[in-house]
């Protein structure tokens, strides 16, 4: 029980980092499934054919929302969410770079992986004593 303890009030400073992802998560998800156009229309990028697929990537970025916000409240119960965020941040930029090198998407489009609420997962961030206790 100690160690739990111990890992929950380690874990305690990213309490509302998490709570920033959960908001911003589910205000992108809503607006890109809401207005699946908007994005597009602001970077100048031409619309796609599809534009349901953006809105079905919008609902998968909504999803992430009560996932930060559980997190938030009990990182250490819900830490298999971490690692999940920190996949899509690693993985998601990834792919970025791969479609804008092949030229499928304009560097503009990059944008969508900026987002000012980074939730860190101790692992990223080099606390690795924070990240062992979990």
């Amino acid at each position: 029980m100690s160690n739990q303890m111990d890992a929950e009030s380690a874990l305690a400073r990213y309490h509302p980092w998490f709570y920033a992802a959960a908001i911003y998560n589910f205000l992108w998800g809503a607006l890109n499934g809401l207005f699946p156009d908007l994005f597009f229309r602001l970077i100048g990028a031409p619309l796609p054919t599809y534009l349901p697929l953006w809105q079905v990537v919008g609902m998968f970025v909504l999803v992430y929302a009560p996932a930060y916000w559980w997190v938030a409240r009990f990182p250490v119960r819900h830490r298999h969410f971490i690692v999940i965020g920190l996949l899509g941040k690693i993985l998601g930029p990834l792919g970025f770079i791969w479609s804008a090198a092949s030229g499928q998407l304009p560097l503009a489009f990059g944008l969508t992986g900026v987002s000012p609420p980074q939730a860190p997962a101790p692992r990223a961030r080099g606390d690795r004593r924070t990240y062992h206790r979990c």
